[in-house]
């Protein structure tokens, strides 16, 4: 992904981060995932391909926990 400034202040002033992405599953709170991060405001940009990984770990874990 390739944020050239930020939509919420537009500041160029951005920098790439590993944040905590949390989840909403027992057995795993969060997840480490690459992103894009505002130096100004601190707004966090993530790639669509990492949101749709999310969800399908949410989603395998999620099943498991109901088959446990």
């Amino acid at each position: 992904m390739s944020v050239k400034a930020c939509v919420m202040c537009g500041s160029t002033n951005l920098k790439k981060v590993d944040i905590d992405y949390p989840l909403e599953s027992d057995s795993v709170k969060s997840l480490k995932i690459p992103a894009t991060k505002c130096c100004h405001c601190g707004e966090e940009y993530i790639n669509g391909r990492e949101v749709k990984v999310i969800e399908q770990i949410v989603k395998t874990l999620n099943e498991q926990a109901v088959g446990a």
